[in-house]
C-alpha cells in the first residue's frame, strides 16, 4: 500500500478511533457533521481567542465591549419581574472583582457553581445595573488552565451543540492535528501554490496557529482553495454546457453599424486577438440588426464617444457572439465605466 493510499485511509477512519469518542459522542459530533477523522480536521475553528490580549478587571470602561479573565467566586441565580431570571457570578483578579451576569440563562448555575475556584472568560459590557455595577456577559468560556499558561495562545473556539462542551472538542481536535495533519494529501502543484503554505500546514495553522501572522496565512492559503475550487466548477460546468448546447448559426458583425470611425479599430482588433478568438468575425454566417436600429452608427446616439477600453471590451463581447456556441461572460467595470452602454450595443447587433 502507498504512503498516500494508507493516509487517506486512515483519514477516512470513522471518528470514534480519536480516544474519548466513544458512540455518544459520536452521535453529538455528527449533529456537526463530523463522522470521520477528517471531518474533524476540516471542522475549522469560527475564531480564535489571545489570552494574552484580556483587560483587567479595574480597567475595564463602561460601555464598551470588553473581554477579561477573573476566578469565579460567588455564583446565585434571581428572578426579577415578568418572570424573568439572572444569573450572577462574582469574578476577581489581581486588580479587583466584578459581578457578571446572564439574563434568562439559568441552566449556568449548575456548571459556574462546579467550576467555583476556576477560570472564567467572559465578553461583554460594563453598565450599571440600579446602584450597582454589573458586567453584561454577551459570550463565555470556561478555559482549560493549560490555555492560560502560554503567553500569546490563540485558543479555537468551534461552533458547538447540546452536550458537547469546549474543552472537549479541543481535546479531540488537537489529538487529530498532532497526528493526521501531515496526512492532508496537496492537490495544488508548486506552480499555483506559489508562497501560500501547504495545505497540511494550513490545517494544522488554522487550529493551532504558532501567531497572528500564521492564522492569517492559513486563513488565506484556505480562502484561496475555496476560490480556486469554485473556479474550476463553474470552468468545468461552463465547457461542458458549451459543448453540449446546441451549435447555433454564426454572426456576421458589422461594426459599421456601432462605430462612427469603424475602420480604424484595426489595433483594438488585434489586441482582442492576443487573448480571444476572434476570426469568427471574418466568417460569413447569418447577419442581425435589431429593429430598433437607425441609419446612424449606435456610437453616434449616444452624448459621448467610446474609450478604446469599451471599444475593446465590444469587440470581445462581438467575438463571442459571432461563434457558433453560446456566450458566457461577466460584464465588470466601476460605476461610470460604461457598462450599460457596452451592453446596449451588444444588444443592438
Amino acid at each position: 500500500m502507498s504512503t498516500s493510499h494508507a493516509s487517506l485511509t486512515l483519514l477516512s477512519a470513522e471518528v470514534t478511533a480519536v480516544p474519548g469518542v466513544g458512540p455518544s459522542v459520536a452521535a453529538k459530533l455528527r449533529g456537526l457533521g463530523i463522522r470521520t477523522v477528517r471531518d474533524l480536521l476540516f471542522y475549522f475553528p469560527r475564531q480564535h481567542r489571545d489570552y494574552s490580549k484580556l483587560t483587567k478587571i479595574a480597567n475595564i470602561p463602561f460601555g464598551e465591549v470588553t473581554t477579561t479573565l477573573g476566578l469565579i467566586w460567588e455564583v446565585e441565580t434571581v428572578r426579577t419581574g415578568g418572570g424573568r431570571t439572572r444569573t450572577l457570578a462574582t469574578i476577581s483578579d489581581e486588580t479587583g472583582k466584578i459581578r457578571v451576569s446572564w439574563f434568562n440563562q439559568s441552566y449556568l448555575q449548575k456548571q459556574l457553581q462546579a467550576a467555583k475556584g476556576e477560570y472564567l472568560v467572559v465578553t461583554g459590557t460594563k453598565r450599571r445595573f440600579g446602584n450597582k455595577v454589573e458586567f453584561n456577559v454577551q459570550s463565555h468560556e470556561l478555559p482549560e488552565r493549560g490555555d492560560l499558561l502560554s503567553t500569546g495562545r490563540l485558543v479555537p473556539i468551534y461552533p458547538l451543540t447540546e452536550g458537547l462542551h469546549a474543552k472537549t472538542l479541543r481535546r479531540f481536535t488537537k489529538w487529530v492535528v498532532d497526528r493526521y495533519a501531515t496526512m492532508v494529501p496537496e492537490h495544488l502543484p508548486s506552480s499555483i501554490r506559489g508562497k501560500l503554505l501547504t495545505l497540511p500546514e494550513a490545517v494544522s495553522q488554522i487550529h493551532y496557529p504558532e501567531s497572528e501572522e500564521m492564522l492569517k496565512a492559513a486563513r488565506r492559503r484556505l480562502g484561496f482553495d475555496e476560490l480556486f475550487l469554485i473556479h474550476l466548477g463553474m470552468q468545468e460546468r461552463r465547457t461542458r454546457w458549451q459543448h453540449e448546447a446546441p451549435q447555433g448559426n454564426a454572426l456576421t458583425i458589422d461594426f459599421k453599424k456601432i462605430f462612427i470611425d469603424a475602420d480604424g479599430l484595426n489595433d483594438l482588433m488585434n489586441a482582442a486577438e492576443q487573448h480571444h478568438n476572434m476570426n469568427a468575425l471574418n466568417q460569413p454566417g447569418t447577419t442581425l440588426w435589431s429593429s430598433i436600429a437607425t441609419d446612424k452608427p449606435f456610437e453616434a446616439t449616444l452624448p459621448f464617444r467610446f474609450t478604446d477600453a469599451q471599444r475593446r471590451v465590444i469587440i470581445e463581447i462581438f467575438g463571442d457572439l459571432a461563434q457558433n456556441r453560446p456566450m458566457c461572460r461577466l460584464l465588470q467595470g466601476d460605476v461610470g465605466a460604461g457598462k450599460t452602454a457596452v451592453a446596449a450595443a451588444a444588444l443592438l447587433m
